[in-house]
C-alpha cells in the first residue's frame, strides 16, 4: 500500500455555516425571553441542599440574594403553597391569603412556608 499525505492550505479565516448564524439567533431569543418567565423554584442559599430546605428568599431574576448566598434552580420549593396566617396553624386552616413570594401578609400574619393548602383551595 502506497501512503499518500494530505496537505490543505489554511487561509486563517472560519466561515460561520448558516446553522451557527441560526443557532446564534435562537440563543440571543432565547436569553432575551428567558428572563420573562417567573421563575418559581429559583431560591436562594449557601448551597442547593441549604436553598431547597429553606425556600425562605426566592430569586426569580437569577440574582437579589443575600450577602454569602446564591440563587439556585430547580429547587423542591413549592411556592403555590405558601400562606399567610397568625401562625402555621392558622395557615393551615384557613388557606385564603397566599404568599407565594413570601411578602405580602397582612398585618400580625405571616407567610409559612410548605403548609397543606393548595392554589387552588380557598375556606
Amino acid at each position: 500500500k502506497k501512503m499518500v499525505s494530505h496537505h490543505c492550505r489554511q487561509t486563517g479565516q472560519i466561515t460561520p455555516s448558516k446553522n451557527y448564524y441560526s443557532l446564534l439567533l435562537f440563543a440571543t431569543i432565547f436569553s432575551i425571553l428567558a428572563p420573562i418567565s417567573a421563575q418559581e423554584d429559583w431560591f436562594c442559599g449557601l448551597n442547593f441542599a441549604d436553598a431547597s430546605a429553606r425556600c425562605l428568599t426566592p430569586c426569580p431574576s437569577g440574582a437579589d440574594c443575600p450577602s454569602g448566598e446564591s440563587c439556585f434552580s430547580d429547587t423542591s420549593c413549592d411556592t403555590s403553597t405558601r400562606y399567610c396566617g397568625v401562625d402555621a396553624n392558622d395557615a393551615n386552616a384557613r388557606c385564603d391569603t397566599p404568599c407565594p413570594t413570601g411578602g405580602g401578609c397582612p398585618v400580625g400574619e405571616a407567610c409559612f412556608l410548605k403548609t397543606s393548602c393548595t392554589e387552588n383551595q380557598i375556606s
